[in-house]
């Protein structure tokens, strides 16, 4: 299991320091804060008892789209569905590899997580298409 590298509770993840953990990411993880701005999407740090680590949400309004864990030169983004929202998923033409992760979890429970690695611009091109999908609602329906 990856080791989440903000454990200290007294101590807010700073720009600096998620670049340092990012390494060579760090380029990928800047592009897409620039995006999210773009599209009104506020990432919200927050500590976790349970997880005992800092956890980016990403929030549209006041609306939890999502979640971002930073790890020792790795991005993940990661949103959570119903599996009402199967079809248009579908219709996002994911990469195979990603789809299918997705649709193995979907047998688990009500709600299913659809990860990315954000790795390049493809990679944060899905991650923000995965993202909209969550901002409208009545796509799925």
């Amino acid at each position: 299991m990856k080791q989440l590298p903000f454990t200290d509770p007294q101590q807010e993840p700073a720009e600096l320091d998620i670049l340092h953990v990012l390494g060579k990411q760090a380029a990928v993880y800047q592009e897409f804060m620039k995006n999210l701005s773009h599209l009104s999407i506020t990432p919200q740090w927050n500590y976790y008892k349970d997880g005992k680590a800092w956890l980016c949400k990403l929030l549209y309004k006041k609306k939890n789209l999502g979640w971002m864990h930073i790890y020792p030169e790795e991005i993940q983004v990661t949103v959570y569905f119903s599996p009402k929202y199967k079809e248009a998923i579908a219709s996002l033409q994911l990469p195979e590899n990603i789809w299918l992760d997705f649709e193995a979890k979907m047998q688990t429970g009500k709600l299913v997580p659809l990860s990315v690695v954000l790795e390049n611009t493809l990679h944060i091109a899905i991650a923000t298409s995965i993202l909209m999908l969550k901002c409208n609602p009545k796509i799925a329906k």
